[in-house]
């Protein structure tokens, strides 16, 4: 691939999958690249492509986008509504979510909003709101998230798809 093959954007960069084998073990896989090619280099004539997912990351202490250890928002979102909320892990992905930041942060200028999806309640826009939190709703935040859980004392195995892209959850 050349550079000048690059310069149209494909929809999506992000692939992932979860899988559980007959042993029961489980492995949760995200490639990405960020954007539609990424960062636009390629290493040498392999064909890789360097990710730019670190455009959303900051150096700034106070920055909830700050580089450091962790989950990303929405995978957090979905575990919290699995274990705290008793959802399933269908319905915890189903639900509506919220993300700090956006692809409008890039380099060093940070433009912190809150993209709320439709259905997180009007109390908890509120509150964000008067402590000064830029908000705006949107029907889907654009993230997906996909997971397998397992019932501790059945081993039955339970997927979740995401109805935010073309996800799906299939079992043999």
């Amino acid at each position: 691939m050349r550079p000048r093959d690059l310069e149209s954007e494909p929809d999506g960069a992000t692939t992932h999958l979860t899988v559980v084998d007959r042993g029961g073990n489980m492995v949760a896989l995200t490639q990405t690249l960020g954007a539609g090619y990424g960062s636009k280099v390629i290493v040498g004539d392999t064909g890789l492509i360097f990710s730019n997912q670190m455009r959303h990351m900051h150096l700034d202490p106070q920055s909830p986008s700050q580089i450091r250890a962790g989950i990303w928002q929405r995978l957090a979102q979905v575990i919290v509504n699995v274990l705290d909320f008793d959802m399933s892990i269908q319905e915890a992905t189903d639900a509506p979510r919220f993300v700090y930041g956006g692809p409008q942060e890039t380099g060093d200028a940070i433009a912190p909003v809150w993209h709320v999806e439709q259905g997180i309640a009007a109390k908890a826009i509120d509150a964000l709101t008067e402590m000064g939190h830029r908000i705006e709703v949107v029907p889907r935040e654009g993230g997906a998230v996909n997971g397998i859980t397992r019932d501790p004392e059945t081993g039955v195995l339970v997927g979740g798809a995401d109805p935010r892209r073309r996800s799906y959850a299939m079992g043999y």
